[in-house]
């Protein structure tokens, strides 16, 4: 999103945060973090939420990946870039998460 588009992208995450929202009320997701992209909910916009374990959602606006863990975990046959996977992968040699 552009500078000048600031309205569409309060819009976004205002939708974002409220689906997110009432997923947390319908899903368990104790412990664990959690994400939701705009196109998950029919929005056709670069655009995502994503709730680390214990901290505040953040919003990010036009996204990239930029690297992902080789590590694959039970719930998913893909390469990881999960904050989840960012606390079990964290120092590994080769994690992208690594400080």
């Amino acid at each position: 999103m552009f500078p000048d588009e600031r309205e569409t992208a309060d819009t976004v995450i205002g939708q974002l945060l409220d689906a997110r929202e009432r997923i947390h009320r319908a899903h368990d997701f104790s412990g664990n973090g959690s994400g939701l992209a705009a196109p998950q909910i029919g929005i056709g916009r670069a655009a995502a939420v994503v709730q680390p374990p214990a901290a505040d959602p953040i919003v990010l606006l036009n996204p990239r990946i930029t690297a992902t863990c080789e590590e694959t975990h039970r719930s998913s046959r893909d390469a990881c870039c999960s904050s989840t996977c960012a606390s079990r992968c964290r120092g590994r040699r080769g994690s992208p998460w690594r400080r």
